[in-house]
């Protein structure tokens, strides 16, 4: 299972980053072709949910739940898979309900730029938590005396 979950992961983090760059753009645009791009954002979402649902299960199936626990490394990237899917799957929600909304007076527009880039900070710790152990350290500090 584990060249499966190595493939599906390539969807959502793809699909994702997309849907972030089309709501930073279309909060900052009202153009024709932040408008086209915008038709797409639920398609995109959709699917990036559903292919990371499923990227998300594939993961269960390779690493044991204890087996992940046991690592700072597979905790960071559990906890960041799950907050990932959780996230996206709730601006899928909001976006879909709001509908056009979304882009209606600066305060929504700021709303969803926000939410667009914390989406893309947050799958970009996904695709890599090593980087948060380490910016954890420089932080925090080594707890070794030398």
């Amino acid at each position: 299972m584990g060249p499966y979950h190595a493939i599906m992961v390539h969807f959502p983090v793809a699909l994702w980053t997309v849907a972030a760059g089309i709501i930073i753009f279309r909060g900052v645009s009202e153009g024709p072709l932040a408008r086209a791009f915008d038709r797409v954002l639920v398609s995109l979402l959709f699917i990036g949910v559903a292919s990371g649902l499923v990227a998300y299960v594939l993961g269960q199936l390779v690493w044991s739940p204890d087996t992940l626990q046991a690592t700072p490394l597979g905790r960071n990237h559990m906890m960041a898979a799950t907050w990932s899917l959780f996230y996206w799957a709730a601006v899928l929600f909001l976006r879909w309900r709001t509908g056009e909304r979304a882009w209606e007076g600066a305060i929504n527009r700021l709303i969803m730029v926000v939410l667009g880039a914390l989406g893309a900070g947050l799958l970009a710790i996904t695709v890599n938590p090593s980087s948060v152990s380490i910016f954890s350290k420089t932080l925090i500090g080594s707890r070794t005396a030398p």
